[in-house]
């Protein structure tokens, strides 16, 4: 049979098939988010009004705004 049945997955590579798969379901909001998140950062005048918005309504976060890295 040559090995024909014997074909074993990383754990890993499942595991990131499964996140891929879930993440397609939301790409258009993932996608919204992301545009956002480029909107707010491209400029210092805007990343400040930002943080003036975020004071104003009271949020009280220590992380900041960033894009995350695809790696694929």
């Amino acid at each position: 049979m040559g090995g024909k049945f014997l074909h074993m997955r990383c754990c890993a590579h499942i595991l990131n098939l499964i996140v891929n798969d879930g993440l397609s379901v939301i790409q258009k909001e993932v996608e919204k988010i992301r545009e956002s998140v480029h909107y707010w950062t491209a400029t210092p005048s805007r990343f400040e009004n930002f943080e003036a918005a975020k004071k104003q309504l009271g949020v009280k976060e220590t992380k900041n705004l960033a894009l995350d890295c695809k790696t694929r």
